[in-house]
């Protein structure tokens, strides 16, 4: 017999469990909430700082501003007043000035913000005449008040956003209660500094000299900028500036606004001290040789060489013929002699037909300063004296000879062409020279140093 179960018909009954708060949930929503908590204060305060920030730097800029027309109408600070006594001067010291701050019924006053702790204050800058907002421990200005003729504190309204904070001139003031702002008048231009000496071209003996700034501008309303041959700008502080002897001495100024408000800066001016001196080093190349018709060399038609070799040498020499040229340094003035060189002329004995006649000598001046200043070409030519039993070693000498004494360098220095001169010293060895002929015994080594002097060319400029 099949049995039917009737549980099925019964619904089961279920026991629900139902479960509560624990702590940790507790504890991290006490934890989420602190953190939100904490934001919003830190939120609260860093816009308050930014909007007290703001209205302390639109202050300054507006204070700053009667600093510029204090000191362009004579008025001056001592290096140890302190926030409120500049305040004070502002008001007291000129006429008129106080209405730039406040109405005829207020001052303005400086609330001290604590210096113990890193805050956003206004502080006083006695080198620069000015004030400017940082966030510094030093004692310094938290807030500007405009107190009434009662001492009620009325308070400040800054006019608009976005002044230019104490480190930058400001462009623009703020209205305060009562405030009357100024006029709005046409910018005028500064006029440039005025130089002690004015440029141009000097002796070398008068170097080195000073120079002096003047600033031709109302007191107060402009300070001197200056750049010396081409460095960073800086202010300049008075006193002298020393031109040392240079081929070119450029000293740039011009007269920067104090106001932007009030002035535009001058047009840049500038003054060039110019001398003119050779310092440096020559050296020379030999070049273009002529001779024989079966002339041996070591020049190629696109060579040129310090150093000068010629003909075939004899089966019992082992050199041919060579002449060469050393430099020296260099540190002369117009006109003035110095040593441009030394010649050396080696005299083999050489076959005939190989032998050179001629060559060109480049002179070339490598001066500090001038690196195209160019160089000098002059020719040398060579004469054999023909060997006779009995002569004495300087009837056999051989010559090299200075066929040109002069030339003009290419290019012109300080404005002005010069022509090089040149001559031969004393020979002391193994031959004997005069102004434009060295005279070299037979295989010897005879050696010669070359003068030279620059002259400039008249009325050449």
């Amino acid at each position: 017999m099949k049995l039917i179960s009737n549980e099925a018909e019964q619904p089961e009954k279920r026991l629900t469990k139902r479960r509560g708060v624990t702590l940790g949930m507790v504890l991290l929503v006490v934890a989420v909430l602190g953190l939100v908590s904490a934001g919003a204060v830190y939120a609260v305060r860093m816009s308050r700082q930014a909007e007290r920030r703001q209205q302390l730097e639109t202050d300054v800029a507006s204070v700053n501003v009667a600093v510029r027309k204090f000191l362009a109408k004579g008025g001056c600070f001592k290096v140890s007043f302190t926030e409120q006594e500049v305040l004070d001067r502002l008001q007291d010291g000129m006429p008129g000035v106080e209405a730039t701050l406040a109405n005829q019924a207020g001052r303005v006053t400086a609330c001290a913000s604590n210096g113990k702790q890193i805050d956003v204050k206004a502080v006083w800058n006695p080198l620069l005449n000015r004030f400017y907002v940082s966030e510094t421990t030093n004692e310094g200005v938290g807030e500007f008040r405009l107190q009434s003729a009662k001492g009620k504190s009325m308070g400040l309204t800054p006019a608009m956003a976005g002044t230019p904070s104490g480190e930058n001139l400001p462009t623009s003031t703020s209205h305060r209660s009562g405030w009357t702002p100024p006029t709005a008048t046409a910018l005028g231009q500064l006029a440039p500094p005025v130089y002690s000496v004015a440029g141009g071209l000097f002796e070398h003996s008068q170097f080195p000299f000073n120079v002096f700034l003047n600033n031709p501008n109302p007191a107060g309303a402009a300070r001197i900028m200056v750049s010396v041959n081409g460095q960073p700008w800086k202010t300049y502080a008075g006193g002298a500036l020393k031109v040392e002897k240079a081929l070119t001495t450029s000293i740039q100024t011009y007269a920067c606004p104090l106001s932007e408000t009030e002035w535009r800066a001058s047009e840049p001016v500038q003054e060039q001290y110019r001398t003119i001196f050779f310092n440096g080093s020559t050296a020379a190349y030999f070049h273009q040789a002529a001779g024989d018709k079966d002339l041996k060399t070591n020049l190629s038609a696109n060579r040129n060489a310090p150093r000068f070799e010629w003909g075939e040498p004899a089966a019992d020499r082992r050199e041919p013929n060579w002449i060469e040229f050393r430099g020296a340094a260099v540190d002369a003035l117009p006109d003035q002699e110095f040593v441009l060189g030394q010649i050396s002329y080696f005299n083999s004995t050489t076959y005939s037909g190989t032998n050179a006649s001629s060559v060109h000598m480049e002179c070339r001046l490598n001066l500090k300063d001038l690196p195209n200043a160019g160089a000098a070409d002059f020719v040398v030519s060579f004469a054999s004296t023909p060997n006779r039993p009995g002569q004495t070693a300087d009837e056999a000498a051989d010559v090299v000879r200075l066929a040109e004494m002069s030339a003009t360098l290419p290019q012109p220095i300080q404005g002005k062409y010069f022509r090089l001169s040149i001559r031969m010293g004393r020979c002391e060895k193994d031959g004997y020279s005069t102004s434009n002929e060295l005279h070299g015994h037979e295989d010897c080594v005879s050696s010669v140093l070359i003068y030279g002097k620059l002259s400039a060319l008249a009325g050449a400029q």
